[in-house]
């Protein structure tokens, strides 16, 4: 027969109807949670912060692309947003 001494058994009777509720409600919100969290992996990004956008490809010389590093890494954004941002400084003048 195998050791069964690394079972505990549980003491308590039961658990307290306050205590009870309240894991019942920590449950609830976590479910809540997470069916959130489902729906928006599905749908992506909603479309507020997802604005139309086209794709291309840009050819820089090394030297633009250690501005671009620099820039990025001083500021703590990407590289795709150091130009986003000279872009939209360039047309808002």
């Amino acid at each position: 027969m195998k050791n069964l001494s690394n079972f505990k058994l549980n003491d308590e009777v039961a658990t307290g109807f306050a205590e009870a509720d309240d894991q019942t409600a920590k449950l609830d919100k976590i479910s809540e949670l997470e069916a959130v969290l489902a729906k928006y992996k599905k749908l992506g990004r909603p479309k507020s912060e997802n604005p139309p956008t086209r794709q291309m490809t840009a050819y820089l010389s090394d030297d633009e692309m250690e501005f671009l590093a620099k820039e990025a890494k001083e500021k703590g954004i990407s590289k795709n947003q150091i130009l986003r941002n000279l872009i939209t400084r360039q047309m808002n003048g």
